[in-house]
């Protein structure tokens, strides 16, 4: 307890030294941009992917349009801790197999960590053949990829607000959230105006004198919703979770020591995320899936897995016809999903 004060009052102290430094870097930083490749092996539906993203796209934050994908982007730099900001889009380049990727000049210090996001959030490590053969399924649709997140933190607070509604309803919300909570930041793309708000502010909130449901009550969030949003912001805070990509991608015929190293501690992950109240089995394995990169996550309780398996009536049942799928069915969700489009 004494930690976590230690830590509020700290982080309240540095709050607007932080804001400082990221308003105080030369505007043609974020004007400037750079463009470099990232390759995949094919087959790869950029449509698709687009398509998934576009759905959940947090408003201010993330904009598909015009067959690109684009966000704002907020790290703190690896050597000195600084807040970098900045942003990119994505587009597809089908004649080298890869991605364009145009990225402002102020994310150049963070040049390598841009990359393992990127790669992670558009899942191009996977060889596509080992999909094929693990799920032989009429339904498999080749090229598909798993959507990852390029903030795991970003991507649990969606996946909280998102739980028994529309993914409609979560994006709305979420977009207030983000425009309430957030940083505003002008780029060159309309409809990109806003960094996602920062763990430490969630936890700030959740030791204020303002319960935090009557922060993010007016904004359409639940109280039980707003409390789980803070308990996990606070987790990762204090190192008791983390939210980024475990496991690297699958390269070779599995199963395979460094492959099978990962899923474990990917495992240990998400027990950790179920002991935070108001996070359950789905919540755990669709963090797991997108933000961890864990490849064997099964929502067999999701409606739209349940509609994509109607010779399965029960949970338990779908649950059990995906055993034959490991350790790849979070590839199996993402083309059941597929079939109903």
């Amino acid at each position: 307890m004494q930690f976590k004060q230690r830590f509020i009052h700290t982080f309240k102290e540095n709050l607007y030294k932080d804001t400082w430094f990221i308003n105080s870097v030369d505007d043609s930083w974020y004007q400037q941009s750079i463009q470099f490749n990232l390759y995949y092996q094919p087959p790869y539906i950029w449509t698709a992917m687009l398509g998934y993203l576009s759905k959940r796209a947090i408003p201010g934050v993330e904009i598909v349009q015009d067959n690109y994908y684009a966000r704002t982007v907020l790290l703190h730099n690896s050597t000195s801790g600084k807040p970098v900001k900045g942003w990119l889009q994505v587009k597809e380049s089908t004649e080298s197999n890869s991605l364009l990727i145009e990225m402002s000049s102020s994310l150049i210090p963070e040049w390598n960590t841009i990359i393992q996001k990127l790669r992670h959030l558009f899942d191009l490590e996977v060889n596509p053949e080992i999909i094929n053969k693990t799920l032989n399924e009429d339904w498999v649709t080749k090229g598909l990829r798993v959507p990852g997140a390029f903030n795991g933190f970003e991507l649990g607070v969606r996946a909280i607000l998102g739980q028994q509604i529309t993914v409609k309803a979560a994006t709305t919300i979420s977009g207030r959230l983000v425009h309430a909570l957030g940083t505003p930041f002008k780029t060159k793309i309309t409809g990109l105006d806003t960094l996602f708000p920062i763990p430490e502010k969630f936890v700030c909130l959740a030791h204020g004198d303002i319960p935090i449901s009557d922060v993010l009550g007016p904004l359409g969030v639940t109280g039980r919703r707003s409390n789980t949003i803070a308990a996990l912001a606070e987790a990762l805070v204090i190192g008791e979770i983390q939210l980024n990509p475990i496991v690297q991608g699958v390269e070779s015929i599995l199963p395979f020591a460094r492959h099978t190293a990962q899923m474990e501690t990917a495992e240990v992950e998400m027990k950790q995320l179920l002991a935070i109240k108001g996070i359950g089995n789905w919540t755990a394995q669709y963090i797991g899936m997108r933000a961890l990169g864990y490849t064997d996550s099964f929502l067999e309780t999701d409606i739209g897995i349940k509609n994509a398996m109607p010779n399965y009536t029960t949970p338990k049942s779908r649950l059990a016809a995906a055993e034959k799928w490991h350790p790849l069915r979070s590839y199996a969700v993402v083309n059941l999903w597929n079939t109903l489009n």
